[in-house]
């Protein structure tokens, strides 16, 4: 997924309003068009997301809210989020969110605001908020924009709303635009997709053996909707880049065959050094074959090169030798042993982990690696 945000413009009307007439959905041109004349005098921001240029969903934030409490405050209000329903659980409302808070807190707001309906329609939306960092502003239930009283009686429709705020400060994304698919001459590494579950799975249990002698994640055998799971979060962690989940995988694919060799990528990332460790499974079947070794070689270039890290380290049991033979050949320093740092999976028995390093390419074994984004 290549993801852009970018402002309403006129030519968008026409593909917004036909995108939502596909799955049934009303959405008349002219609330579009009074969209862009408000974003024209500064009283709305619209803010699209496409998919390799194809709309995809949309959010605004209104500058100066109609709700009393946040005008008074000087709360901007985000409002009317939508998501096709074939690009949900890729995390692009988050993101949506996450595009607005950045905005305001560069206008130099300190909070932000938003109101959400009280049925079950907008239960997802209730929860991801929360999840979010928003919180309840303590003014209570509001009806067009009218703070209800004991005893009144209104209908229930999507008028009834309770409003959120969130400091701006508190906002827990990193802004930064990564080339998502590396390529060496064997091997494609490139984010799981949310549907490939059922993959990731599959190639775990086939070398469960393998994985739970050393791999701390591997100490039970993952069901499918766990592997389900851990695809759809770091799908959606290429997407967002949390602070709070510093966390970027890659699966490692046979270039020719497209086939699931194993998995690599970035943990650990502090986005203010920056820097990062790495770590890495082979597929049984792939064992012995030089992959893994290509494979770290192709993301420490990246590391140091697109993510500009300072640093990047490889962590491993002291006894897993397979594991540890990668860093050695790839010219990274054994900087220490962390004694009775680990625990083995299997047997419970406290070990040792060793700390490769490296702070820059020099001596990098010559590979030819490039990166792009997703076509």
């Amino acid at each position: 997924m290549k993801l852009t945000f970018c402002p309403l413009e006129k030519n968008d009307f026409d593909e917004i309003v036909s995108s939502f007439k596909e799955i049934g959905w009303n959405k008349p041109k002219d609330i579009y068009e009074a969209y862009f004349r408000e974003q024209v005098d500064d009283i709305r921001t619209v803010i699209l997301a496409k998919d390799d240029g194809k709309f995809c969903g949309y959010v605004t934030i209104k500058w100066k809210s109609n709700y009393h409490s946040f005008a008074q405050q000087n709360i901007p209000e985000i409002s009317d989020l939508n998501v096709l329903p074939n690009y949900r659980n890729h995390g692009i409302g988050t993101a949506l969110i996450n595009a607005c808070e950045t905005m305001a807190k560069e206008r130099g707001y300190k909070d932000i605001g938003l109101g959400v309906g009280m049925t079950a329609d907008y239960g997802n939306a209730q929860r991801l908020y929360v999840q979010l960092g928003y919180i309840p502003d303590r003014k209570g239930l509001h009806y067009k924009c009218s703070s209800l009283k004991y005893g009144n009686q209104v209908i229930v429709d999507d008028d009834l709303v309770l409003f959120f705020t969130k400091l701006t400060s508190s906002t827990d994304y990193h802004r930064i635009d990564l080339p998502t698919h590396i390529e060496t001459p064997r091997l494609l590494l490139r984010p799981p997709q949310a549907n490939e579950g059922k993959i990731l799975n599959a190639a775990i249990l086939e070398s469960f053996e393998l994985l739970n002698k050393y791999m701390l994640w591997a100490k039970e055998k993952p069901s499918l909707k766990e592997s389900e799971a851990v695809v759809k979060r770091e799908a959606q962690n290429w997407i967002l880049k949390r602070k709070s989940d510093p966390e970027l995988m890659l699966f490692i694919l046979d270039k020719n065959t497209n086939d699931l060799i194993g998995a690599t990528g970035f943990h650990g990332i502090d986005w203010d050094v920056p820097c990062a460790e790495t770590g890495y499974w082979v597929r049984k079947k792939y064992l012995g074959q030089g992959y893994i070794t290509e494979a770290i070689n192709a993301i420490t270039q990246y590391a140091f090169n697109v993510l500009k890290v300072k640093r990047l380290a490889i962590t491993c049991d002291i006894d897993n030798e397979r594991s540890k033979r990668i860093p050695e050949r790839l010219g990274y320093n054994l900087e220490a042993t962390m004694k009775a740092n680990r625990v083995k999976p299997i047997t419970g028995e406290v070990t040792d982990t060793l700390v490769f390093a490296r702070t820059n390419l020099i001596n990098l074994p010559e590979l030819k690696v490039s990166w792009k984004y997703e076509n």
